[in-house]
């Protein structure tokens, strides 16, 4: 079921999913607005699935995938053109293999919507180098 991961994402991003949660033996789960929600209407992802969703996350890094291997975790990014980019946690637990994508959506959301006090506002502005 080639695409599944690009479903999954794209309705994660129309629902507003901060975070992403795909392990073997489940249903995906997403983060909304600090609830949690279960994609039941995508498949519970058994080994094949979760071999396929690997596959489309590391292939294009093999030094990735021999991390994974090696220390059984890894933290990647992966990318939905047109519709958002993802910072990737693969990991291993309980002899299953599991992800946690974080979306980092590609436009900068006003100010406004970040419901921040309005001093913030001026130490954001005026720190053009940077917070850190």
């Amino acid at each position: 079921m080639r695409g599944l991961l690009q479903l999954i994402l794209k309705k994660a991003v129309e629902l507003g999913a901060s975070d992403i949660h795909i392990k073997t033996g489940s249903f995906p789960v997403l983060r909304v607005k600090k609830r949690l929600v279960r994609l039941e209407e995508f498949p519970r992802i058994d080994e094949k699935l979760m071999e396929l969703i690997l596959k489309e996350v590391l292939e294009k890094n093999r030094k990735k995938l021999a991390e994974f291997e090696e220390y059984g975790e890894v933290d990647t990014s992966y990318s939905l053109p047109g519709v958002a980019r993802f910072r990737v946690n693969v990991y291993k637990q309980r002899n299953t293999v599991g992800l946690a994508f974080r979306t980092i959506p590609f436009s900068i959301p006003p100010f406004e919507s970040l419901n921040l006090p309005e001093v913030m506002r001026k130490v954001v502005l005026e720190n053009t180098k940077g917070l850190i």
